[in-house]
């Protein structure tokens, strides 16, 4: 129930309810061992959106060893009414800042956990540094002179999973596209560009059109490069681009591993909108540009119906030629050639956009563009994947830096890949510390404010496997969801208008669950449309949104070792799924629990109130609280206590004014509170009441 600012909520009277459940119980840290630190102290940390939280308020919550950090997402306080429990913090800026910090998190977790993940890949020989190049070669003459008969020690297939494949070396052979470049068989490069680890982005070879002029400056944040392990296309962005071959010769769609994945998913998912944008299955189709030849979209694409109901637009396709001929390039004109098409997408993308006044989707202040590190999969520059990564980078830097209303989103579809873009971030920071501005922002302006220090606490926990994520419906919203009230409102709608029945409950205990009770009576009948579907039913059709959002896909980038939802959707479950997509192994699986548990996966997904899958489990009424108790899904309870007891959990998408978050909290303290009640002042990882509390403190979500 992710409502800032919410009108309908007293927020003031649910900020001082939360303060009397917690404040009871200031022994809820962790074992002095860990007090050194000040984010791994306490037992949880949450990424607070909707309440200025100041850390120099003395009754900040924070102060009071509540046994959680309280992160508040906001880039700039100063002047707002911070005392005023009641402002209204900007929370479209929060959510990206929110989105900036996680960034910041992976890329550190990413460089602590997968630093090395790229030097026995044959695609990054050329990138290496001096000191790699040497440990590689050094490495590759052991392998070389080791016996077969040593081979057949268990302690070599042990060194092959542990170690040898968390170097990038596949000794399985699965990489079957290194045999069309493999390391003996590299294009020839330039004198300058061999000596060079750190290729400039190259310039491209034709002339260009000018860039679309950019928008009116509307917010202070610079624009942002963000990098994920993740697939293109499922990820809720305004557009993405699908590497493909324009060859002149054929007159079908052009074919393409995303595009042709992209035609399947939408064919099964939207049969109309599939024949709506498709009519010939021809180039015809498509919608040309002789400005931006290199990219393309369908002609038909629905932006006036996607504007007049933004919760049904889906990402914009846009297909990129990378289909070049191979054999007359070298390296730095290939990589030139693919720096053109991603110019021309950006530059197509936005111009259109603008044109129309097409808003950014999920209500943020910027369009979200991503890309892959495209023509590096089948587009014959596996050989040259550094030199390809690190263009891409530098020129999303500069286009993010010409356009004020834009981010990009690099998305690697393998963790080698995601590895070394990492890597060359890092590198070409330190190089130009004008890269990636917003990250400055992280500093804060004192040192009890530093979310820089907090970014690495939390990457250092996720790299030790000490961190679990719950997933609040926060994080559904920046994939076009609904909040919970939200969510009921527009259900209310489809019986009366204007919606009443959250004013009528206003400030009554379990005020959501009434207001469900009453949705769940009026759900019998017919709706204005003399349609009757029931409560469950419609919740299901409107949290059933295929795509996650950013925030989804960077979590997931953190590869937790779990991860606890109460949201009833896939985003989840998809964004886990799709991490290191391309080289993903049959071992590397998400046990979904309850619903299709895997014993020995690699990560897990606890829902706790039901999926979209399973209207039936779906927890959201009185009635369904009361039967959750004494259900199955009740003991699932249990390995959330575990987590809060042996992990650090991070809280991303909720609030902390949300009534149903403070019954939850007094319902799981009344479930924990007999160690803490006989033993106040136990030191012990046990004590957990209050971050337990907050952890399940979280509404029956979309």
């Amino acid at each position: 129930m992710f409502d800032p600012g919410n009108p309908k909520v007293d927020q003031a009277a649910a900020l001082q309810k939360f303060q009397r459940l917690v404040t009871p119980h200031p022994w809820l840290r962790r074992s002095r061992s860990l007090q050194q630190n000040r984010l791994v102290n306490n037992i949880a940390s949450t990424l607070s959106l909707d309440a200025w939280i100041q850390s120099d308020d003395e009754n900040a919550f924070h102060k009071k060893n509540l046994g959680i950090n309280f992160l508040c997402m906001h880039p700039d306080k100063e002047g707002n009414a911070t005392t005023d429990p009641n402002s209204k913090p900007d929370i479209s800026v929060a959510s990206r800042y929110q989105e900036i910090f996680m960034d910041l998190v992976v890329m550190k977790h990413s460089l602590r956990v997968m630093g090395s993940r790229f030097i026995l890949d044959p695609r990054f020989s050329a990138n290496l540094s001096e000191s790699d190049k040497s440990f590689k070669d050094h490495i590759i003459k052991f392998l070389d002179t080791m016996p077969e008969e040593a081979k057949k020690s268990a302690a070599w297939d042990e060194m092959n999973e542990n170690l040898l494949n968390n170097l990038g070396l596949d000794t399985d052979n699965k990489n079957k596209e290194y045999t069309v470049t493999s390391l003996g068989n590299m294009r020839p490069r330039s004198k300058s560009q061999s000596q060079s680890q750190s290729p400039s982005a190259p310039k491209p070879t034709k002339a260009k059109s000018p860039s679309p002029p950019a928008a009116p400056n509307t917010t202070p944040t610079p624009g942002h490069v963000f990098i994920v392990n993740n697939s293109v296309c499922f990820m809720y962005v305004d557009a993405f681009l699908a590497p493909v071959d324009f060859m002149p010769s054929q007159t079908r769609l052009p074919a393409g591993t995303i595009h042709t994945a992209w035609r399947h998913q939408l064919a099964e998912r939207d049969p109309q909108l599939f024949n709506e944008l498709m009519p010939t299955k021809t180039k015809k189709d498509l919608r040309d540009d002789p400005q931006h030849k290199l990219a393309r979209f369908y002609k038909n694409w629905p932006f006036d119906r996607f504007k007049a109901d933004m919760l049904k637009a889906i990402p914009l396709i846009v297909l990129g030629h990378v289909g070049f001929n191979v054999g007359k390039l070298n390296p730095e004109e290939h990589v030139a050639l693919l720096m053109e098409t991603v110019s021309d997408f950006v530059a197509l993308t936005i111009k259109h956009l603008r044109s129309i006044d097409y808003k950014p989707l999920a209500r943020k202040k910027k369009y979200v563009l991503a890309l892959p590190v495209l023509g590096t999969g089948y587009g014959n520059a596996t050989d040259i994947t550094g030199d390809v990564l690190e263009a891409i980078l530098k020129l999303s830097s500069r286009l993010v830096a010409e356009n004020d209303d834009l981010d990009i989103v690099l998305t690697c579809a393998d963790s080698a890949t995601f590895c070394m873009a990492q890597s060359f971030r890092r590198n070409m920071m330190k190089e130009d510390e004008n890269l990636w501005p917003s990250f400055r922002q992280l500093k804060g302006d004192d040192s009890s404010n530093n979310k820089l220090r907090d970014a690495a606490e939390l990457a250092a926990l996720a790299a030790k496997k000490k961190l679990s994520i719950f997933i609040g419906a926060g994080v559904s919203i920046g994939a076009g969801g609904l909040s919970w009230f939200a969510l009921l409102e527009k259900i209310e709608m489809d019986f009366q208008s204007p919606p009443s029945l959250q004013n009528k409950y206003k400030g009554k205990d379990d005020s959501a669950l009434l207001v469900a009770d009453e949705l769940d009576n009026m759900c019998a009948g017919p709706d204005t449309k003399n349609v009757t579907k029931s409560l469950k039913t419609r919740i299901a059709d409107l949290c059933n949104r295929p795509f996650p959002s950013l925030l989804m896909a960077l979590l997931a980038s953190l590869q937790p070792r779990g991860a606890i939802t109460q949201n009833y959707d896939f985003h989840a479950e998809i964004a886990l799924n799709n991490v290191n997509i391309a080289k993903r192994t049959r071992t590397e699986t998400v046990s979904i629990i309850p619903y299709s548990p895997i014993k020995g996966a690699t990560t897990w997904l606890l829902k706790m109130h039901g999926c979209v899958s399973a209207k039936d489990d779906i927890v959201i009424t009185k009635e369904d609280f009361d039967r959750f108790e004494e259900s199955r899904l009740k003991a699932n309870g249990g390995l959330l206590q575990a987590e809060l007891m042996t992990s650090h959990m991070l809280f991303v998408g909720f609030s902390m004014t949300d009534a149903n978050y403070l019954r939850i909290i007094s319902e799981v303290r009344a479930a924990l509170n007999k160690d803490c009640d006989s033993k106040p002042h136990s030191k012990s990882q046990s004590n957990s009441t209050a971050v337990a509390g907050n952890a399940t403190a979280r509404a029956p979500t979309p």
